[in-house]
């Protein structure tokens, strides 16, 4: 597409880390400066301070790895906090990040929490710290399992009950599981609620009646909004159960682009819920 266009900018940076993020290629990316008219390199920083190149010349040295001297001074930008216990190093780390956004007015997206171990606790203990105080935050773990993740299980339990033939059946909770991750609003009550009427296994094919058959009363306490999203959904699901079965990555990207990712369903503003169901496609 490059030689079509009348102009073009294309930013490549040699520094951007080790992964690959959906199947991006750096070594065709980096091939495109022979079609470019002007290469400018850019060695110098603009945003970074002194000291933190200080810091990263030491950390680079730490590793074995060669970088140019620097001559901040790297004591200048660090802050050590010693907590014997993990709520109390969880409540500092919220609050710093909170003052820096609300004090410095720092942008969120410009700070970053790394360390080198994240159990699933620990995670959900930030991320509901950090969202307490109305700091938005994303979290990343490429080392964690593609198979351990909510959006995973909620893709790949669908997927089973959309394939009967499969001979897969999903048990109540992995269902109700699913629908939470799938609706925005279900929590666990209603889904487990709801599950229990509309899923059942008939001759070893997993079956999800409609919500119009359920008593009015439970209609009311399920709430009619998050019904009408479920019904949705089934109707999505037994469309394609009639029709022709498509490759597994057609329609998982079917399922997230024409339902999970519409308004009203949990991954339309979920973005670590849609960087996975991308890298599940892709897989």
């Amino acid at each position: 597409w490059l030689p079509h266009c009348d102009s073009a900018l294309l930013i490549y940076d040699e520094g951007a880390g080790y992964r690959r993020f959906l199947g991006a290629d750096p070594e065709s990316a980096y091939r495109l400066r022979e079609l470019c008219d002007e290469r400018i390199v850019f060695t110098d920083s603009y945003v970074t301070s002194p000291d933190l190149q200080g810091l990263a010349y030491h950390l680079a040295g730490s590793l074995n790895r060669s970088s140019e001297e620097a001559s901040g001074d790297a004591r200048a930008v660090l802050a050590y906090e010693h907590h014997q216990y993990h709520p109390q190093m969880l409540d500092w780390v919220a609050e710093e990040i909170a003052s820096l956004v609300r004090d410095e007015d720092v942008p969120p997206g410009e700070i970053v929490v790394l360390a080198p171990f994240m159990s699933d606790a620990l995670r959900f203990s930030l991320m509901n710290r950090l969202e307490q105080l109305d700091v938005p935050a994303r979290s990343h773990r490429p080392s964690r399992a593609l198979r351990e993740e909510p959006a995973t299980q909620c893709l790949l339990t669908l997927a089973a009950i959309a394939h009967p033939h499969w001979g897969i059946r999903p048990s109540r909770f992995d269902v109700a599981y699913a629908l939470m991750q799938a609706i925005e609003g279900m929590d666990l009550v209603r889904a487990q609620l709801l599950v229990g009427i509309v899923y059942r296994v008939r001759e070893g094919v997993p079956t999800l009646s409609s919500f119009d058959q359920i008593n009015p009363d439970v209609q009311e306490r399920l709430t009619f909004v998050l019904g009408g999203r479920y019904e949705d959904l089934r109707m999505w699901i037994k469309n394609y159960v009639a029709g022709p079965e498509a490759e597994m990555h057609h329609f998982l990207s079917r399922l997230f682009g024409e339902v999970l990712s519409q308004d009203g369903y949990g991954f339309h503003r979920n973005y670590d819920a849609a960087e996975v169901a991308a890298n599940l496609i892709e897989s």
